[in-house]
């Protein structure tokens, strides 16, 4: 299974492109932080992601902070100087509040009233 999770920022608004058999796809950038011992360590991954869901792309803008669930693909192609390239993208399924992992369920206690507490 190639399931991949990512969370961080848009770095751009999604851009929507037609493909060659007139499918409508999204393309957007998010970098995910991971932080260092001192501020100074702090080191930023791009991720390149393409979804074919507009109604996630509809959700999206520069600056926004996501969750996104996807799979990995890597892409094999030809530049303009004929040189080969390789490059990885995120083709997202899931993204935001509608992952269900990360949705946050409400403890009751016997009466019905939510727990004050969250026992770990």
């Amino acid at each position: 299974m190639n399931t991949i999770i990512i969370s961080g920022r848009l770095g751009n608004d999604p851009i929507g492109r037609a493909a060659k058999n007139g499918n409508q796809y999204f393309t957007f950038s998010v970098a995910v932080n991971k932080r260092g011992k001192e501020k100074e360590q702090d080191v930023t991954t791009w991720f390149n992601c393409v979804t074919f869901r507009h109604d996630l792309a509809a959700q999206l803008s520069k600056g926004s902070f996501v969750v996104a669930v996807g799979e990995m693909t890597n892409r094999k192609y030809e530049d303009k100087d004929g040189l080969k390239r390789e490059s990885w993208q995120l083709v997202v399924s899931t993204m935001g509040s509608s992952v269900p992992m990360f949705q946050r369920e409400e403890n009751t206690n016997s009466d019905g009233n939510p727990d004050d507490q969250i026992p770990f």
